[in-house]
């Protein structure tokens, strides 16, 4: 099996188009544009109010692996993906204050422009977005050739693009040794599209946005596009790990004896 690791800097998983070091962002270097998805802030709040009790770190662990990006990279404008937020049904005090914050620091760091894809989770967000001058986009956002869009819904009618960026599935690998032995890593998966497009699903950023297992099979999958429209046994991920670095996996169908 073949594998490439890079444990600082850049890969290029698309061209002009990276993966930042070990941290579940890409980087758009003509625009400089930074790219992430699934922040999913007031998780912790929310699980509170159903008993689980869980330590305050999702916003905190997303401004520190900011801090890392924009510390090493030249960003101008940035693009969340979908589900900044994590309550469905309403804007919860956690989710407005840590929205305040995350849009807040992105301004102070001298992002000129900060786009959101809604996502499905992303109910309410326009409240606190039409104050900080946050752009919102209901169906997607294109660049270029590049068309961002959460995920949650199937790809619009007749979009004029190559790339499609997405989140929702929160995609992870898992792998199994000899012995039986599972070790599971968030990662990014590059999946070509029976319709010559390829899609690339971002990891989540929220650190309890654990993910689903990439496998063979459609029915694991959220996202109408995956389930619909993947070819599955093409698509390749690569896996992120603060230990490992960055990680290229061969395609899917060459795992088969290593997946989970």
């Amino acid at each position: 099996m073949w594998l490439e690791v890079i444990h600082v800097g850049l890969l290029e998983i698309w061209p002009g188009l990276y993966i930042v070091s070990a941290l579940p962002f890409l980087y758009y270097k003509k625009r400089k544009l930074l790219i992430f998805a699934d922040t999913h802030l007031g998780f912790e709040e929310d699980m509170a109010s159903k008993g689980v009790y869980l330590p305050k770190v999702q916003l905190k662990n997303v401004l520190e692996m900011l801090d890392d990006a924009l510390s090493s990279l030249s960003v101008e404008r940035v693009v969340i993906v979908g589900d900044v937020k994590h309550n469905f049904s309403k804007l919860t005090y956690q989710e407005g204050k840590e929205l305040r914050e995350l849009f807040g620091y992105l301004k102070s760091r001298g992002i000129g422009e900060i786009h959101l894809v809604r996502g499905n989770h992303d109910n309410y967000v326009g409240i606190v977005a039409s104050k900080m001058d946050v752009l919102m986009h209901d169906e997607a956002y294109v660049v270029d050739d590049i068309v961002f869009i959460h995920g949650h819904k199937s790809l619009p009618d007749n979009m004029e693009a190559k790339l499609i960026i997405m989140g929702h599935e929160h995609p992870s690998i898992g792998l199994r040794d000899e012995i039986g032995f599972i070790a599971k890593f968030s990662c990014f998966l590059k999946t070509p599209l029976v319709d010559g497009l390829t899609a690339i699903v971002l990891p989540a950023s929220g650190i309890y946005q654990t993910g689903t297992r990439v496998s063979l099979a459609r029915t694991e999958y959220l996202s109408p596009i995956m389930r619909e429209k993947a070819v599955l046994e093409k698509a390749k991920p690569y896996i992120i790990d603060k230990e490992i670095g960055v990680m290229e996996f061969p395609e899917l169908k060459l795992l088969l004896d290593v997946l989970s």
